[in-house]
């Protein structure tokens, strides 16, 4: 196969670019659309689920050197806890 190996650089970087422009510190964690749907309706609410889409989405923040682009998923994460919490103990422990 002959990878054209400009292409390949030109692909990574329009991946860091993406999650550059859409995960920023403050803002809405990255979702499988983007931020740039063009359907009033989209597929999935254009919403962040909990599947690997979401993981897929912020895999290069690491190797990327792109620390902050992670704020949004950590902050969606944490608030997900609070009713997480309250749940599992109705739920799952409702004795403890």
């Amino acid at each position: 196969m002959n990878e054209d190996p400009y292409l390949v650089e030109l692909l990574f970087q329009f991946g860091r670019y993406l999650l550059i422009s859409s995960s920023r510190p403050g803002t809405q964690v990255a979702n499988l659309q983007g931020i740039w749907n063009k359907d009033l309706e989209p597929k999935w609410d254009s919403a962040p689920h909990l599947n690997i889409n979401l993981e897929m989405n912020y895999w290069p923040f690491l190797p990327c050197n792109l620390n902050e682009c992670q704020e949004p998923l950590f902050d969606f994460l944490s608030s997900l806890s609070v009713n997480g919490h309250k749940t599992a103990k109705v739920r799952v422990f409702p004795l403890s």
